[in-house]
């Protein structure tokens, strides 16, 4: 729906390099794209030894939220693709490893709130397993009253993919922005089974 994979990671690079951890905008859109912002907290946390406190999760949603509101944008063509489901009265949600506060202002500053009520809004925090586990795909099928083989999961990042198949649905990865080639090609090596 929103590009914002690009703007996140920088924000989360500018910080942790802030606090002794320099990772730049690149790395942390290659390991961390698609997963919770808790669970990226604990690796770091893990991998480089260091204690990011509350105060780290306040700079970023403060930081997230004034680069949202000046430069996030919908990824082109979905306002017309979620337009288009919504007059035909398909049932669709958000499945998101964002928090619920950064889920509630990307669709508002790009415009696209009106198509997705609360109700249809799923969070990482509302499953005890984000992507690449199918928890959250699992429960929006659930709430939604579809079962996953009927799903098609719309999916930017390689977690979100392995989640969405691991679910039983179907899953499309386009391009987006932020990437420089789809993400299914990128993937489809990791799938596949010899023989």
């Amino acid at each position: 729906l929103v590009d914002s994979e690009p703007i996140s990671a920088a924000v989360t690079a500018e910080l942790l390099t802030a606090r002794g951890v320099p990772l730049a905008t690149e790395d942390v859109l290659a390991r961390f794209t698609g997963l919770s912002a808790a669970t990226t907290k604990a690796i770091i946390e893990e991998r480089f030894g260091v204690r990011l406190g509350e105060d780290f999760d306040r700079d970023k949603r403060r930081r997230l939220d004034a680069a949202f509101d000046a430069r996030l944008r919908p990824v082109p063509g979905m306002p017309e693709l979620v337009g288009s489901l919504a007059a035909t009265g398909r049932r669709f949600c958000v499945a998101s490893s964002s928090t619920p506060h950064r889920i509630d202002r990307s669709l508002a500053v790009t415009g696209l709130d009106r198509h997705f009520p609360p109700a249809v809004r799923f969070s990482a925090t509302m499953v005890r397993h984000g992507k690449p586990a199918p928890d959250l795909f699992l429960l929006a099928a659930a709430r939604l009253g579809v079962e996953p083989a009927a799903c098609v999961v719309v999916e930017d990042s390689p977690f979100g993919v392995e989640a969405g198949l691991a679910a039983g649905m179907t899953v499309v990865g386009p391009w987006t922005p932020s990437r420089s080639s789809p993400t299914e090609p990128a993937l489809r090596n990791r799938h596949e089974q010899p023989g």
